[in-house]
């Protein structure tokens, strides 16, 4: 037999249109409820709870890697994974490689992303090779 479950103020409807009476009780119902969310807070919430933290957080430098990369280095290099706090970054050329390990570059990108997901997910990051991560569809 299936459980319904009650909404959290259930027990409030009755009492209120026994008060108020039918109209007024259901608009004294209102104020008790909950207000409206958006779509993507919902969303948000839901994917959080469906996903791993790590791909979660994966998930999350992925949309707005263009403002913590620029748009120069987010053509060049895509975040790939997470893992163990080392947040790996895959790079399209090895000689762009050697530019992003500058230690200006690497803290700079390194502290955006920490910004995003905390520090205790990104201990630091690593920049690879690229094609080692399946290509995402855009």
């Amino acid at each position: 037999m299936a459980s319904r479950r009650r909404q959290p103020n259930s027990f409030l409807k009755p009492l209120l249109q026994d008060w108020y009476g039918k109209q007024e009780g259901d608009a004294a119902m209102l104020r008790h409820l909950p207000g409206p969310a958006s779509i993507s807070e919902c969303l948000d919430k839901e994917m959080k709870r469906l996903l791993p933290p790590w791909e979660w957080n994966v998930l999350k430098v992925r949309q707005e890697w263009e403002e913590i990369a620029g748009k120069e280095n987010a053509r060049r290099c895509t975040p790939a994974f997470l893992n163990e706090g080392i947040f790996y970054i895959e790079v399209s050329h090895p000689a762009y490689r050697v530019i992003l390990e500058t230690p200006q570059i690497k803290n700079t990108l390194q502290e955006r992303i920490r910004k995003i997901i905390g520090s205790q997910y990104c201990q630091s990051i690593r920049f690879i090779a690229g094609g080692r991560t399946v290509p995402r569809k855009k």
